[in-house]
């Protein structure tokens, strides 16, 4: 097992004491820190939370490419800097690197986490800007960010366009499902409201 998968193991555990304990055995060994490494560990210290640290490791990058800007823009997406992926999103266009399916993933994240739904649409749609088809986990990413019945109808004439993306296609069915049925059971409580003050009122007129 080589250091790279034992810090993503770390990271998919949210262990940050033992992600830090392998870098500074990384170091103690002189073990040279290559971009896979350093972009290991900016993806392990973010989702352990420790976005600052993560930062710095991104900065002290000698080369950025399309997979540390990726770790780096989904790391402030789940830490609810929205605004900093995007601008990191951009910034990584002017340098020349075109985006992959991950980076959409750290942004489109970014955009859930914040709430932004229009925003996170319009993120949506530029995908095939740069030559990229959207996944079952973007749409299952869109189906998320869509919180209210407005935005299930936008996701749905919008975004789900494809008849091949038929999970994303039977999850909005299914939230859609749901919410009628969370409709109907609030009216039926309602009638049963409704038909226990009459009964209440016509047994009190009874006994008086």
């Amino acid at each position: 097992m080589t250091f790279s998968s034992i810090i993503s193991a770390c990271a998919q555990l949210g262990d940050l004491q033992s992600g830090s304990w392998i870098e500074s055995c990384m170091l103690r060994l002189g073990i040279r820190m290559d971009n896979q490494l350093t972009t290991a560990l900016i993806d392990m210290y973010a989702k352990c939370g420790s976005i600052d640290k993560a930062c710095e490791l991104f900065n002290e990058l000698s080369k950025k490419d399309v997979v540390s800007f990726s770790a780096m823009i989904l790391g402030l997406g789940i830490n609810g800097r929205a605004m900093d992926a995007v601008r990191l999103f951009d910034e990584m266009i002017e340098a020349g690197i075109n985006p992959n399916l991950h980076t959409f993933s750290g942004l489109l994240t970014a955009y859930s986490h914040a709430g932004l739904v229009e925003e996170g649409y319009q993120c949506f749609k530029s995908m095939s800007t740069y030559g990229l088809m959207a996944t079952v986990d973007h749409y299952g990413m869109m189906l998320r960010l869509g919180k209210e019945e407005h935005n299930l109808q936008i996701i749905k004439l919008k975004v789900i366009s494809s008849s091949s993306n038929l999970r994303a296609m039977q999850q909005l069915g299914a939230r859609e499902k749901l919410q009628r049925a969370s409709s109907s059971e609030k009216w039926r409580r309602r009638q049963r409201k409704g038909r226990m003050e009459k009964a209440k009122e016509g047994w009190v007129s009874s006994v008086s």
